[in-house]
């Protein structure tokens, strides 16, 4: 019998809800939504700062603090981005998997599980991603502790921050449940 590594791909309709921020949206210049990001972090007392796309992870390092996990796909907008040399060696672990654009495999999810359970003990983990990033803020929000803050950024809009709370995971395994399909990767079993 054969056996085929399963991916969750986002529908057509799951794309269209992604569109709406889930979170706050800071419609701020990068330095003043950064400023506001670490007001929030310090009244949460966030336990975890996660951040998740290229730009965001680089304005929230180079402006504040590095974040306890990065996860990245070294492109914007589709283009190669430019990071300076030295954003890398901010981090103590990186970690890498692939993860094609609208899916998300069982690798890249237990991936940020990984960096998450790492950057509990202390440790600031960047994930490589190869394909997108994007869609792993899904497992990176249920992964991380209460009260912990995730930050990604909405093009050319906004800095998302997003509070991790009990009442956040079960809408967000319903909205997995309802808006992926269970797929066999292109060309496999």
């Amino acid at each position: 019998m054969e056996t085929a590594t399963l991916v969750l791909k986002l529908s057509e309709r799951g794309r269209t809800v992604l569109k709406v921020p889930c979170g706050y949206a800071v419609r701020k210049p990068p330095r003043e939504a950064i400023e506001l990001l670490l007001a929030i972090k310090e009244y949460v007392r966030a336990p975890m700062l996660i951040t998740v796309g290229d730009i965001v992870s680089y304005n929230v390092s180079a402006q504040a603090c590095t974040p306890d996990v990065a996860i990245v796909d070294e492109r914007t907008q589709r283009a190669p981005a430019q990071m300076p040399p030295d954003f890398t060696s901010q981090f103590d672990i990186a970690l890498s998997c692939d993860n094609p654009p609208g899916t998300l495999t069982p690798v890249s999810w237990g991936t940020v599980y990984l960096a998450v359970l790492m950057a509990l003990s202390g440790k600031k983990v960047l994930v490589l991603v190869r394909g997108e990033e994007d869609l792993l803020a899904i497992p990176a929000a249920l992964a991380a502790p209460p009260r912990s803050l995730l930050i990604y950024g909405l093009r050319d809009e906004a800095l998302v921050v997003l509070p991790i709370t009990e009442y956040l995971r079960k809408p967000l395994k319903e909205f997995v449940a309802k808006y992926f399909e269970i797929v066999a990767p292109v060309g496999k079993g």
